[in-house]
């Protein structure tokens, strides 16, 4: 199931009418704090922008794959190396599986370098998937993204984007009820040692197992064997992971099963799935920098 998960590519389009795009009031006053700022053109191009942005949230809600995929330049790559081609199997992949997904932009700043603009942006997903076992999970997902976008006619292009944070869960049944998190950095240097720590809060008469584990970033994703561990007294879990040496970003994963052990009239013990959790924080790995020189001052003397 967590395989789907690659990272919902949230991708949008160009031209859409100025008063359905945008709100000033609603959207950006945060945006327009000097009039010097103003004065030389920043509002337009600041205006133009959020258009852009709004006009890409509403074709991703709308499932327009072809103005989509035509917001994109033909050299975009993302922070995890993938290009147009992975980007589109991604997008109809995750479109597959969460019929009647729906997204929420949040444009936090922008800045321009010359003629390009660097977009900040929070982004939200919610829907719901049918898991392997015929169940309904309800899942959400938050990021936070920068994109750089280069000026295409009275538009832009996206040539490159780079997540800098990603959180992923998806529950059904008693996962519904119970509180689940995730604590991990969002980011360590590679072949580098960090704690990834399962917080687990159920309610009274539930019993929950948990397991984490570490997916490099992938196309297709290549997800690891899933090994469930009691939890503490206190519901939690912690695994001390090491990333990986392939300067590779990584997806922590940590998974929960639910029961209600119930006892029979031959008291057997009945232990049947009754929720599931499936909670993915993003961790970037920096690479190893094997060219930095530091010399030792006590034996230069």
């Amino acid at each position: 199931m967590k395989k789907f998960f690659i990272a919902l590519l949230i991708c949008f389009s160009l031209v859409c009418p100025f008063n359905q795009a945008y709100s000033a009031d609603k959207k950006t006053t945060h945006l327009f704090k000097s009039r010097t700022q103003t004065e030389k053109g920043y509002l337009s191009r600041v205006y133009s922008v959020a258009k852009f942005v709004t006009c890409y949230e509403q074709y991703a809600n709308n499932y327009n794959y072809d103005s989509f995929m035509a917001m994109y330049a033909p050299e975009y790559v993302s922070s995890d190396g993938f290009d147009l081609n992975i980007l589109s199997k991604t997008l109809k992949e995750t479109w597959k599986i969460y019929p009647g997904i729906k997204y929420s932009v949040r444009l936090n700043s922008v800045t321009f370098d010359k003629d390009k603009a660097i977009v900040n942006v929070t982004e939200t997903a919610k829907g719901f998937a049918r898991t392997e076992n015929n169940r309904i999970g309800d899942f959400t997902s938050t990021t936070e993204d920068i994109y750089y976008l280069k000026p295409s006619g009275d538009s832009w292009l996206i040539t490159a984007d780079y997540t800098l944070a990603e959180n992923i869960n998806l529950v059904w049944g008693d996962a519904k009820s119970s509180k689940v998190s995730l604590e991990t950095p969002t980011q360590a240097k590679a072949n580098q040692q960090y704690s990834a720590i399962l917080n687990v809060n159920t309610p009274d008469g539930v019993l929950a197992i948990g397991s984490i584990s570490a997916d490099k970033i992938t196309f297709p994703q290549k997800p690891s064997k899933e090994i469930y561990r009691k939890l503490s007294i206190d519901g939690s879990l912690e695994r001390i992971m090491t990333t990986n040496s392939d300067n590779t970003n990584e997806y922590v994963v940590a998974t929960v099963g639910f029961t209600r052990p119930r006892i029979d009239a031959n008291r057997n013990i009945n232990i049947n799935l009754s929720g599931y959790a499936c909670v993915m924080n993003r961790v970037n790995v920096i690479p190893e920098n094997k060219f930095i020189e530091v010399s030792n001052e006590s034996q230069a003397k």
